[in-house]
C-alpha cells in the first residue's frame, strides 16, 4: 500500500498543479486552429483632409425674441375675508344643493362656483338682500360635507373656499 505521506505528497501535487492552472492565462485560439482560413487583412488608410476654402463665413446674426406680453389676471372687486358659509341644504323641488354665502358689504360683479371639484353652481344676489350670494346647482352630496370654491368671473382663481355640510333638509328658494 501507498505510504500516508507519499498520498499526502502526491494529493498536494495535485492541488497545485490545479491552482497554478487556474491562473494561468487563457490561451487564444487562432484562426487556423478554430478551423478558419487566414485572410488578408486591410491596412486603414489615413484620413484625407478636406482643403480649407478661402469662402468666409456670414457673421452672426442677431435673432429678436418677441416682447414679453403680461397677463393681468383682474383683481376681485370684493374681498372676501370675511366671508361665512350663511346656509345650505338642498333646493326643493329639483334636489338642488344651495349654498348660501354672507359678507359683510353689498355684494358687486358676477360668481359661480364649483362645489366637489366639478359640479358648477350659479351664482346671484337679491336687491333685498344684497349681503347674500346664492349658488345654486347639482346636489354633490347629502349628509356630508362638500367643498365649496367661489370665484369672480374673469379672476382664475378661488376667492372664497370652505368645506360645507349638507343637511337634508329640504330649503324653499327665496
Amino acid at each position: 500500500m501507498i505510504n500516508k505521506k507519499v498520498l499526502s505528497a502526491i494529493i498536494f501535487i495535485i492541488c497545485l498543479s490545479l491552482f497554478l492552472s487556474a491562473c494561468a492565462p487563457a490561451a487564444t485560439p487562432t484562426a487556423r486552429a478554430a478551423g478558419l482560413r487566414n485572410r488578408p487583412t486591410r491596412t486603414a488608410e489615413p484620413p484625407t483632409a478636406i482643403p480649407a476654402t478661402s469662402t468666409p463665413l456670414p457673421p452672426p446674426t442677431a435673432t429678436a425674441l418677441p416682447p414679453a406680453t403680461a397677463t393681468l389676471t383682474p383683481a376681485p372687486l370684493m374681498d372676501f375675508s370675511g366671508a361665512s358659509v350663511y346656509s345650505s341644504g338642498i333646493m326643493m323641488p329639483h334636489y338642488q344643493g344651495l349654498i348660501t354665502i354672507k359678507v359683510k358689504a353689498a355684494i358687486v360683479g358676477q360668481y359661480y362656483a364649483i362645489v366637489q371639484d366639478d359640479k358648477p353652481y350659479t351664482c346671484t344676489t337679491y336687491s333685498d338682500q344684497p349681503h347674500l350670494l346664492y349658488c345654486i346647482g347639482p346636489l354633490a352630496a347629502v349628509q356630508k360635507f362638500v367643498h365649496f370654491a367661489l370665484f369672480q368671473k374673469g379672476v382664475t382663481y378661488a376667492i372664497f373656499q370652505a368645506d360645507v355640510w349638507m343637511p337634508m333638509i329640504g330649503t324653499p328658494f327665496p
